[in-house]
């Protein structure tokens, strides 16, 4: 069985892969990334986890099912997890901050801004997976 690439959409001048929300988010929030592979269940871990579906959802257009296979469960739990975190966005203080720390870092910090070019190429970029 051939295994599919992951598809992102251009949003602006970016495209956004769920590799590169992983690292925004671990950035913007000063997590680490065995976060994403660890199975805890603590509510910190799990809320990093959730809302790490919830961005590559409305960054990358993923739908459930590839987004199931990313993070290792069925297509049922992520559409729950997608409803429980849209719901939470504005009632939790944990989980707003997890979404505006990302998106503050992702599209206002100037060095995301401007997409690296052969003569700017920098080995720190976040683009160059």
């Amino acid at each position: 069985m051939k295994s599919r690439k992951m598809r992102s959409i251009k949003i602006g001048t970016h495209r956004i892969s769920p590799e590169v929300v992983k690292k925004v988010m671990c950035m913007a929030n000063n997590i680490d990334e065995s976060v994403f592979e660890n199975t805890t269940r603590k509510n910190e871990v799990v809320f990093i986890r959730h809302t790490y579906v919830y961005l590559c959802r409305k960054y990358s257009g993923l739908g459930v099912v590839p987004l199931g296979r990313l993070v290792h469960k069925d297509h049922t739990t992520i559409s729950y997890i997608l409803d429980k975190i849209d719901f939470l966005n504005g009632k939790d203080d944990y989980i707003t901050e997890l979404i505006t720390n990302f998106e503050k870092t992702m599209f206002h910090n100037e060095s995301f801004n401007e997409r690296p070019t052969k003569e700017n190429k920098k080995e720190e970029s976040i683009f160059t997976l």
